[in-house]
């Protein structure tokens, strides 16, 4: 995940894998989100593949020492044409 910002206003992108069965899926998202109270963030994700119908929300609150950020997201799943969601977390890298 890349993400850049100035004034509360985040964009970038990121890259997921998972598998399913044999299966292996590999999906590239544009990322546009906000900053809110300094600590709390949002995050909007659309697959890059305009015509793949896969895109989400991802809703954090950075800890006090601000190196990780816990979460949730709730998506549509191509996959699954469902709508999913789960909890994320993310650490800082050095």
């Amino acid at each position: 995940m890349n993400i850049h910002g100035k004034f509360g206003e985040l964009v970038g992108d990121m890259s997921a894998s998972f598998k399913s069965g044999d299966e292996a899926f590999e999906y590239d998202f544009n990322l546009k989100g906000s900053v809110f109270h300094d600590r709390l963030l949002r995050i909007d994700y659309i697959d890059k593949v305009q015509s793949s119908i896969h895109f989400g929300v991802m809703m954090f609150m950075l800890d006090g020492f601000g190196r990780s950020l816990k979460g949730h997201f709730v998506a549509y799943g191509v996959q699954t044409e469902e709508i999913i969601t789960g909890v994320v977390s993310l650490e800082k890298m050095p």
